[in-house]
Formats: C-alpha cells, structure tokens, sequence
C-alpha cells in the first residue's frame, strides 16, 4: 500500500506542477488575436550588400570569383496581404574586369541594375520574388 500511496502523491504533484506551468501559455495563446494586422502598402528598402561575380578577373589578370560591394535602393507596393509589386535597383561601387563566354575581357565601372519585379508572400517571414531587369552601363543597356 505505502508504494501505492507515494505513487498517487507523486503523480498528484506532478499533475500539479504541469498544470500550473502549462496555465501561463494558455492565458497569453488566447490574447494573440486571428485577424493579421494591416500592413503598409508602400515599402522603401535601402540596402547595403555584395555582389557576387563568378567570372571576375583580379589585378592580376587571373579568373577568379570576386565579391564587390554594393548598394541597393528597393520600392515595394503591397497589393494584397500576399502580392506585391517593386522596382529594385543595385548600383556596385567598385570598378572590376570580367570574362564574357568567349575568353573577352569586358570592363564595367559602377554599373547600375535595375528589375521590376512581383513578390508573393508564401510565409510570415519567407516572400517569394521573381521578376526582370536591366543593367545600365554608360549608355549601354544590357537586358537581364
């Protein structure tokens, strides 16, 4: 009987104690309201960031993959809670050589990139973007 009586007190503790711990979450799930909170429909991102350029060419004249900075100023117009509209455009900082297909050596300095672009926003924190562009380079306009 003695183990029987310990084994219903502990389990009457237990039961307790997890009931009790378990309370505060409760209170504070039913406070978090269904409804999504608006949001803004007009969103201006200024970005500092690095792009990346797999056929670089150093100083040296050596194809390597060069890490340039950049920077990036992004316009985005919510549509819906989960479509949007943008224009997102990148400017590289940095001159820098790079190696076309057929062994050329092209030079670009501060070329300027910019899409159009449509975002869906699949997830709280994870928007899906797709969209299309050009890069401006001195009076050259190479479409992407």
């Amino acid at each position: 009987m003695t183990a029987y009586k310990t084994l219903e007190k502990f389990c009457s503790y237990f039961g307790t104690l997890f009931f009790i711990l378990c309370l505060p979450g409760y209170g504070v799930a039913q406070e978090e309201s269904i409804e999504e909170k608006p949001t803004n429909r007009n969103k201006l991102t200024l970005a500092i960031s690095h792009t990346h350029l797999p056929d670089g060419i150093n100083d040296k004249g050596v194809k390597v993959w060069q890490v340039l900075p950049s920077w990036g100023l992004d316009y985005d117009l919510r549509i819906s809670q989960k479509w949007g509209l943008g224009v997102h455009s990148d400017i590289v900082i940095q001159d820098f050589a790079y190696e076309e297909k057929e062994g050329i050596t092209k030079k670009r300095s501060y070329p300027v990139a910019t899409a159009f672009v449509t975002s869906y926003k699949a997830a709280r924190h994870l928007a899906l973007i797709a969209g299309g562009g050009a890069e401006s380079l001195h009076q050259k306009v190479l479409w992407a």
